[in-house]
């Protein structure tokens, strides 16, 4: 009997090395990832919280001048709350997001004891003033036109400004 030598087939196959070399490349790009999504996840709640903000303060506008009175929007900056008189419902603002005035007269001239409050009037006119909604991370300016009541918002630096 002949033995022919038996050919061992060369599979290149990965070493060790290799393998914790690409484990550790994904987990580098994964914690990456992590912390972005972290962080756009308090850009959305802030964004949210403000488009339900400016809402609410848009539909008081329009109130207004529909049912021809004056309807006023109470903002309670120390519980992170608002609401319309009269109306049953009050919004809270959750996860650590805090509504704060912005340092100004208009600010000023708005305060009631602790809380802001917001006159919408049949005219279209309104107590201007202007509110930061932040989480620390994101924050938003919210502004209400005392000439037109047009309320506005635009997202800022979380430290652009020291409110009050």
């Amino acid at each position: 009997m002949s033995h022919e030598p038996i050919h061992m087939s060369h599979t290149r196959g990965f070493t060790l090395l290799e393998l914790l070399v690409v484990i550790t490349i994904a987990a580098l790009i994964l914690t990456v990832v992590a912390v972005r999504f972290d962080l756009w996840g308090r850009g959305v709640a802030v964004t949210t919280a403000t488009q339900q903000l400016a809402s609410v303060m848009r539909r008081a506008h329009a109130r207004a001048a529909l049912e021809g009175r004056t309807v006023e929007m109470h903002i309670d900056p120390q519980r992170s709350r608002y609401w319309l008189s009269g109306q049953p419902r009050a919004y809270t603002l959750s996860g650590g997001l805090r509504i704060e005035p912005v340092q100004s007269q208009r600010a000023a001239a708005a305060r009631v004891n602790e809380r802001l409050l917001v006159r919408f009037y049949p005219s279209g006119t309104a107590t201007g003033i202007e509110l930061r909604i932040s989480d620390g991370q994101a924050a938003y300016r919210l502004e209400v036109s005392g000439l037109t009541g047009r309320v506005s918002m635009r997202r800022t630096a979380a430290l652009e400004e020291a409110p009050r």
